[in-house]
């Protein structure tokens, strides 16, 4: 059973590291149909574009419900790694958001902690703070400990 189990976690992983790809590799906005189109979308209607993002989104959640507890931990580490970690245009963002929404429907508690003091770390480091001197602040001696 282990056997079946370390299979399962190694393809989950990979099937993670492949989402990354095709998200990586969309140069079509999710709304391109409903504003005409876009070059090289193969005609798709507003229609097909949507169903195409719901079957992904229902893909990646049914995906997420299925992993235990260990193994949705490590996919969280992954995507939040991938998250903070790559610079996405605009139309990449969009595939990466309909993602991190099926992975938030799962256990959104577990998302949120994960993820959000990163991003509010980021957010309120910014390039005017670096340039600002900073104050000391003290660190407290072994006697004032209680």
């Amino acid at each position: 059973a282990r056997e079946v189990t370390d299979a399962f976690a190694d393809w989950a992983l990979r099937f993670v590291d492949q989402t990354f790809t095709f998200i990586a590799n969309q140069n079509t906005p999710l709304s391109a149909a409903s504003e005409g189109g876009a070059e090289g979308d193969g005609g798709k209607t507003d229609s097909e574009t949507r169903t195409s993002e719901y079957f992904f989104h229902c893909t990646l959640e049914v995906f997420f419900y299925q992993l235990g507890d260990e193994l949705y931990a490590a996919v969280l580490n992954k995507v939040a790694r991938f998250c903070l970690t790559n610079l996405l245009e605009k139309t990449q963002q969009a595939h990466l958001g309909v993602m991190l929404g099926a992975l938030t429907a799962v256990k959104p508690q577990l998302v949120v902690d994960k993820i959000i003091p990163s991003l509010l770390r980021i957010l309120l480091n910014t390039p005017q703070d670096q340039a600002l001197p900073r104050q000391k602040t003290p660190t407290p001696t072994k006697s004032s400990a209680s």
